[in-house]
């Protein structure tokens, strides 16, 4: 017997009783108000919070169930609820202010006595309802046999509040087991969607207790008023679940969040949250409700397009489609649930939801045991391997010995053939001109196979020029590019004499011929390029000297005993390098004059770069010092001393990097004297390979 027709509604103040009620309504006037069907889902708005609502459905018991035990079953009634027969009270769900509480989603049956019913008359049904804010009741609450009616209210019960307590103890069960993986993976796994589904496991829980709150006693105690629970818990864990829905997403595509987007999506959750937190009763928690949860959902603004996009690409599609298999089932279920309940098809049913919320779970967990088992056969695959290759771990060792001598063979006969061309193409390293007399340091790093280059130009007994140069890298590509480099420089130097063309020329069209004979090699050179005049009657010489890119030579002045570094005078004026491409340069001369006894050196980087054990540079200071200190020797004792320092100061510690300098000193251009014989050249163990 559907009671739906026979419902009528009074508001009574609280502490109106059952007799209240039944005097009033037996009473000359009548005071309920019959209950339209489309006021079911709003039973709010006949209350204030000072009353109650009292609903009456009439009956008569029918001929075939006189002698029946009957059952009174409500599939769902929010929030708490008394029912009376005939003015006797059957019993009650959830407890009343002031320590209100809901008993959750559960179908309300009552059994109804034969001995409380008038079995030839007219009963009458009183149910006495607190609302909360957002009270309805469904439209399918009957009579029937007990057991029946018991019977069915079991099974809305267990599907609509009893499954979800087993569904929040699977969630519960993957929120430990991610955050476990979290912590365990954290130092080898960059990406965060284990802790982010761990957590929206742990707040999904917070939703979800509403639906099974009357099993667990601790919230139903005087301690936790209601509207305290509903927004700390239902209301707040709902917008926590939607705010770590969208991190996990980002996570799980590999997105990392700026700091811009991470803020917005919190101030949104705070924009949806704070106003909930603080409602001051239920009336104005309702009203909340519906704008909080769609500007949450606002959140899917930043994840949504970047998931459409990685569906776009075939790189990241793969991830994004099992991203979307995960959450098929939840997102299936959420339009059948809007369906059903806000379209008013059938609102008796449970909601699919969170169904479908729990095969999201169960998809993603299968996701996390495939993981374990694909890496668990991988380490099966690596450890028969590893029992493979120690079985002829031998075999295997000799083998790939051999290769690697035969390579080593190989490379070694490579450097031994460029240094070999290197040894031939590089002038000697003492040599003595009309006026001059000249000191080479030639260092290399890597078995006699160097990146410097140094040469002097000369016609008979008169130096014409000197250059010194540094090929960037090391080994046999740097040296391999030295020998090009020193045919272009030759070349161009010597058409510069012929051509009088400045010194800067000069070094220009040698990077426009080497950027053209290098072809695709990426290197680089630096260097000096110098030429010097013939000798005046006072026995001075002009010299000039173009830079690219390399450290500034020293000049030291016989007369005045100073050491300056000769450089151009605004060295903003002064740029690039040679062989690099499309960069603009700027070569201008700078230009001096020589006396007897004054001297110039020049050398690559790695003379000053060279370090000691504590990783102090042997410096360009001390080798100015030196050089002073010095300044009356002969060019050769110059280089010599330069020598021991640098190995006193290193002391055998290995150098990174080729080293090379010259020693240029004026003598009196009268007493030139041939000089066939190199003098004696401390070795630089430490410097070499």
């Amino acid at each position: 017997m559907y009671l739906t027709d026979s419902l009528s509604y009074y508001a009574a103040d609280r502490s109106t009783t059952i007799a209240s009620i039944k005097f009033i309504d037996n009473g000359q006037r009548t005071v309920f108000t019959k209950l339209e069907p489309k006021d079911f889902d709003k039973l709010s708005k006949f209350v204030t919070e000072n009353t109650y609502l009292w609903i009456k459905a009439t009956f008569v018991v029918p001929n075939s169930l006189k002698n029946t035990d009957l059952g009174l079953n409500i599939p769902y009634l929010k929030t708490c609820s008394e029912c009376y027969l005939n003015g006797n009270l059957l019993g009650s769900y959830g407890s009343f202010p002031p320590n209100e509480f809901s008993p959750g989603y559960v179908s309300n049956y009552y059994l109804l006595p034969q001995g409380l019913l008038n079995i030839y008359g007219e009963n009458t049904i009183y149910l006495k309802i607190w609302t909360g804010g957002s009270g309805s009741i469904s439209k399918n609450l009957y009579i029937s046999e007990a057991n029946y009616a018991q019977f069915h209210s079991t099974i809305i019960t267990f599907f609509s509040s009893k499954i979800i307590l087993i569904f929040t103890g699977a969630m519960f069960v993957a929120f430990i087991i991610y955050l476990l993986m979290f912590i365990g993976l954290k130092k080898v796994h960059r990406h965060q969607e284990h802790i982010v589904f761990a957590l929206l496991n742990l707040y999904t829980i917070s939703f979800l207790l509403i639906f099974f709150a009357a099993d667990i006693p601790f919230l139903t105690s005087s301690v936790l008023s209601y509207l305290t629970f509903l927004k700390f818990g239902f209301f707040f864990g709902a917008y926590l679940t939607i705010y770590f829905a969208n991190g996990f997403i980002l996570s799980f595509l590999h997105i990392h969040q700026s700091g811009k987007t991470m803020i917005i999506r919190t101030s949104i959750l705070a924009l949806a949250a704070i106003p909930t937190l603080t409602a001051p009763s239920y009336k104005t928690l309702s009203y909340l409700v519906i704008p909080s949860i769609i500007l949450s959902f606002c959140q899917f603004y930043f994840t949504i397009p970047k998931l459409i996009d990685h569906l776009k690409h075939k790189e990241t599609r793969a991830n994004a489609k099992k991203l979307l298999k995960g959450f098929s089932p939840v997102l299936f279920c959420i339009p059948v649930d809007f369906i059903l309940r806000c379209g008013f098809v059938y609102r008796d049913l449970p909601y699919f939801t969170l169904y479908g919320w729990q095969l999201t779970v169960i998809t993603f967990m299968s996701f996390l045991v495939k993981q374990f088992n694909d890496i668990y056969i991988n380490n099966i695959k690596l450890s028969n391997q590893l029992t493979d290759f120690n079985t002829h771990l031998e075999k295997q060792v000799a083998e790939r010995t051999k290769e690697i001598s035969e390579k080593n063979l190989i490379l070694t006969e490579g450097l031994h053939a460029v240094s070999n061309v290197q040894k031939n193409f590089l002038p000697p390293k003492k040599r003595t001109f009309r006026g001059w007399e000249l000191a080479i340091s030639y260092t290399p790093l890597v078995n006699e196979v160097s990146g410097d280059l140094y040469d002097y130009y000369y016609s008979g007994e008169n130096l014409d020029g000197i250059g010194i140069f540094d090929v960037s890298g090391h080994g046999i590509p740097s040296g391999l590019m030295t020998i090009l480099a020193k045919g272009i420089i030759s070349q161009h130097f010597l058409n510069g004499i012929t051509q009088s063309e400045p010194i800067s020329q000069v070094l220009e069209n040698i990077n426009k011929t080497y950027i053209q004979e290098k072809v695709n090699v990426e290197n680089y050179i630096t260097g000096l390029l110098f030429r010097f005049s013939s000798f005046n009657k006072k026995d001075t010489c002009s010299v000039e000297v173009a830079n690219a890119g390399h450290p500034h030579p020293y000049l030291y002045k016989a007369d005045t005993k100073e050491i300056v570094e000769i450089q151009y005078e605004d060295p903003r004026e002064q740029y690039g390098m040679i062989g690099l491409n499309d960069l603009p340069v700027s070569f201008p001369p700078v230009s001096f004059r020589m006396a007897p006894d004054d001297i110039i050196l020049c050398f690559t980087d790695g003379l000053t770069d060279a370090c000691n054990a504590q990783h102090e540079e042997f410096g360009k200071e001390r080798l100015k010092e030196i050089l002073k200190s010095y300044a009356f020797e002969s060019a050769v004792n110059i280089r010599n001393k330069i020598k021991e320092a640098l190995l006193e100061f290193t002391n055998n510690n290995p150098s990174n990097d080729d080293i090379t300098f010259i020693v240029l000193k004026r003598n009196n251009s009268k007493d030139y004297i041939e000089e066939l014989q190199d003098n004696y050249i401390p070795p630089l163990t430490n410097m070499g390979a």
